[in-house]
Parts: C-alpha cells; sequence; structure tokens
C-alpha cells in the first residue's frame, strides 16, 4: 500500500513540474527586448504597444499629484 502512495506521489510530482514547461510560450510576433535590459529565465513577452507620445498619472500615496507629459520643459526643477 505504501509503494502505490509513493508511486502516484511521484507521478503527480513528475506531472506537475513538467507542467510549466508544457505551457511555455514565445515571444508576442515582433517584439524584443531592450539591449541594455537582460531577460530574467522562464519570461516572455505577452503583449506590447509602441508609442509615439503617451502621459504618465502616477499614483503617489500621501504625495502630490504629478502628471508627466514626457516634455522637458514643463517639469519643475
Amino acid at each position: 500500500m505504501k509503494s502505490r502512495n509513493l508511486v502516484i506521489l511521484l507521478s503527480l510530482v513528475g506531472l506537475l513540474s513538467a507542467a510549466p514547461s508544457a505551457r511555455a510560450q514565445g515571444d508576442a510576433k515582433g517584439s524584443q527586448d531592450h539591449p541594455l535590459i537582460t531577460r530574467m529565465p522562464g519570461y516572455y513577452i505577452d503583449g506590447y504597444t509602441v508609442e509615439e507620445f503617451a502621459a504618465f498619472d502616477p499614483t503617489v500615496i500621501g504625495g502630490k499629484e504629478v502628471h508627466d507629459t514626457g516634455d522637458a520643459s514643463g517639469r519643475d526643477g
């Protein structure tokens, strides 16, 4: 009985350890890593967008509201 349980346990462990490699995916078509940043092993690019310009409003808890338009002329300095 113990050997049967051991076989079942080892089988389950084997199946679960193979699951990440079974769902491994490639990068989104046309995507690429930044040349200065190394990708962590096991990660892939699922989706991305390329924008010429985008504003960004970060959420800062307890800080002042910030609106960054990407234009250096409007920043405090």
